[in-house]
């Protein structure tokens, strides 16, 4: 991963005092999940009629992160929840110039952070389909691509030992990314 927004809160913490930085790591991880929360309690209207049922999801976000083998309330772990939100937002189209803009800061964000965010792809081509807003489908596809490409050539050849090859990265692909998120190795 390139946790581009997990870092850019570590790199809020490092220009404060230590003695701040477990407040604002975790106002940090608040502000990102409530902010995708939001998000998704919004855009679900265009799906979900029930207003209850969208609040609902939206606060799933608050209360989904305490689950009994690991918090997933910490920065490292953002990524899921800009996955989520970015499904609603290459999902919905936003009415306005201002929530166009801001669906491309979420998938920007998404792609820059996870390559799990290839999950996506699919509502990604469909966004390129839609002829009101094609941007933020080409934006997280042209990320997403720049992201796979440092994770798949530049890191395994930064790797002591390692010489670039087809099969190399293949198999860095496969047991970095693929198998250790779903065996946590």
């Amino acid at each position: 991963y390139l946790h581009t927004v997990p870092r850019i809160g570590a790199l809020i913490a490092a220009m404060l005092p230590l003695s701040m930085a477990s407040d604002v790591i975790g106002t940090y991880a608040v502000v990102i999940s409530s902010a995708c929360g939001a998000t998704v309690e919004a855009l679900s209207g265009a799906y979900i009629e029930a207003r209850w049922a969208r609040v609902g999801l939206g606060l799933c976000f608050g209360f989904l992160p305490a689950i009994r083998f690991e918090s997933i309330a910490n920065m490292a772990n953002l990524q899921y929840f800009l996955i989520a939100a970015s499904f609603w937002v290459l999902l919905v189209v936003p009415r306005t110039k201002a929530g166009r803009r801001l669906s491309i800061v979420f998938v920007s964000a998404t792609a820059a952070s996870t390559i799990l965010g290839i999950v996506l792809l699919p509502v990604a081509l469909l966004r390129l389909i839609d002829r009101r807003n094609r941007l933020p489908g080409a934006v997280f596809l042209v990320v997403q691509g720049l992201h796979a490409i440092i994770i798949l050539i530049v890191r395994p050849t930064r790797d002591v030992g390692y010489v670039v090859s087809l099969s190399v990265v293949a198999h860095h692909f496969v047991t970095d990314v693929i198998a250790g998120q779903f065996f946590g190795g």
